[in-house]
């Protein structure tokens, strides 16, 4: 081999080595502050909880560090002229091999010159490049035990705070029949940005590991919702609105656009009605927050009522009924998955008593009430034994069968029994109005879906703190035993 070529394979090899030994340097430099910052973050995850997958971030942040540093490593690389300057300042050559490298670039063809690079290529020919630039560590490799120990004491520190629970079959059924919901609304849906963010809570509940979670998803696209319904009149505005008209008197914004849509196939408004939609405009506008619906209102009262505004119209109608809808369907669905982590099966059948105390065993048997008609003339004479028979008897045991005091109501009794069943329909209609006085009893419910309202009711309340601590437990006693008897 030549002695130009020869020194030249020389100095590349060992830039390639360099290059090498650059990005060693660099990776451990990286790791080592990988390992500080992963040091924090154990120590973090014990006070502090993080929503995101410890596992996931450890993955991305190691990945980075070492792209980073290979990136970082090219920037750093050192020049043929550097390493002949290092192999005559380690080797003691007294600048042989930068001078040949000098003549070599030059192109010197002299007697002189080619001398030199021969002397020079006999000097390196020996020379090993492991010894000449050795694979080495930074010095700063020794703080790394520091961040280990740190990571070490971290599992031994107990955590402060709870982590969720993932959630139960029944939590999980509910979350999954929620986000169907969502998706069966969807095609009715016609706004796009509404419909990327229910495609976006709906990914979310797919995904989710934890009830809180999933409320929260639920709440951001609540909240959403809300925002959205700010810009549109509301159900008083528009019940207000219709009060001073002729034709539309007494609508809501479902019946609104329902006859909207009935005007849009009529071929012609008459005045009258032309006239009647301008004033139900006016009086909408009024109370409109400031919006491209505000301005087709306001538009409209100046001139001629077109086929195009009358769409408009309908179309944000129809868009306000339809958040109405899901907003309803919203608090359902947060209502049913707060009730599905509710366990309303009753342990020990206790009851909670008056007191704050625990509740009772009630025994296995259910107690029932048989009504049967009363005799009016043995009546007094029945009551006066039952009397004198509890008076006279110290009772150690309580009362069963027959043995219990019959309850006179309106001419028939109330016996109360164990073994008989009654004959009164287990799904009894329960009296539901908010005005006491009334006296036409007009609005009945199930018992079995006036149950489902109060356990709702209670999960709502549990998740929003509304309930005091102290009472908690004998709500739930109470729903228990109600749910034991809607069964």
């Amino acid at each position: 081999m030549e002695p130009s070529r020869q020194i030249i394979d020389f100095l590349h090899n060992l830039r390639k080595r360099s290059h090498r030994q650059v990005i060693i340097h660099h990776v451990t430099l990286s790791i080592l502050w990988v390992m500080f910052i992963l040091a924090l973050v154990f120590i973090g995850v014990r006070f502090i909880p993080i929503p995101y997958s410890i596992t996931i971030g450890i993955s991305i942040l190691i990945f980075s560090a070492l792209l980073f540093s290979i990136v970082l490593s090219f920037f750093h690389r050192k020049s043929i002229q550097y390493l002949a300057h290092h192999i005559d300042r380690h080797q003691e050559l007294k600048e042989r091999v930068s001078t040949a490298l000098n003549l070599i670039q030059e192109n010197r063809e002299d007697a002189v010159a080619q001398q030199q690079i021969h002397n020079t290529s006999e000097c390196i020919a020996d020379l090993n490049q492991q010894i000449v630039l050795p694979y080495t560590l930074p010095k700063s490799i020794k703080w790394l035990p520091i961040p280990l120990l740190i990571i070490g004491i971290s599992f031994a520190i107990p955590r402060q705070y709870s982590l969720p629970e993932p959630p139960s079959a029944k939590e999980q059924l509910a979350m999954d029949s929620t986000y169907k919901n969502l998706e069966s609304m969807l095609n009715s849906i016609k706004d796009q940005r509404l419909k990327d963010e229910i495609n976006e809570t709906i990914g979310k509940l797919r995904n989710v590991e934890d009830v809180p979670s999933a409320q929260e998803h639920l709440r951001e696209l609540n909240r959403f919702v809300q925002e959205q319904k700010s810009k549109f009149p509301d159900e008083a505005t528009i019940q207000d609105a219709t009060q001073a008209t002729q034709n539309f008197k007494g609508m809501n914004a479902d019946d609104l656009a329902n006859e909207f849509d009935k005007l849009l196939n009529q071929p012609e408004l008459t005045p009258e009605l032309n006239a009647d939609i301008k004033k139900l405009l006016k009086k909408l506008s009024e109370s409109m927050p400031e919006g491209v619906l505000n301005s087709t209102l306001q538009q409209a009262q100046t001139e001629a009522v077109t086929e195009e505004t009358l769409q408009e119209i309908l179309n944000s109608l129809e868009q306000l009924n339809q958040l109405d809808d899901l907003e309803k369907q919203l608090t359902e669905s947060r209502k049913d998955i707060a009730l599905a982590g509710l366990d309303f099966e009753q342990t020990n059948g206790g009851l909670a008593k008056s007191d704050s105390a625990a509740g009772d065993e009630s025994g296995s048997s259910e107690t029932q009430g048989t009504l049967v008609n009363n005799n009016t003339a043995n009546s007094s004479k029945d009551e006066s034994n039952v009397e004198s028979n509890i008076d006279n008897t110290e009772l150690t045991e309580p009362l069963t069968g027959d043995q219990t005091p019959s309850i006179g109501i309106d001419g028939k009794e109330l016996r109360l029994n164990s073994n008989s069943m009654s004959d009164i329909n287990p799904s009894t209609r329960v009296f539901n109005s908010s005005n006491r006085d009334t006296v036409s009893e007009s609005n009945y419910l199930p018992f079995s879906d006036v149950v489902l309202n109060a356990q709702r009711e209670y999960a709502q309340a549990i998740q929003t703190n509304r309930i005091p601590v102290k009472y908690r437990k004998q709500i739930k006693a109470y729903l228990e035993a109600i749910n034991k008897i809607n069964e």
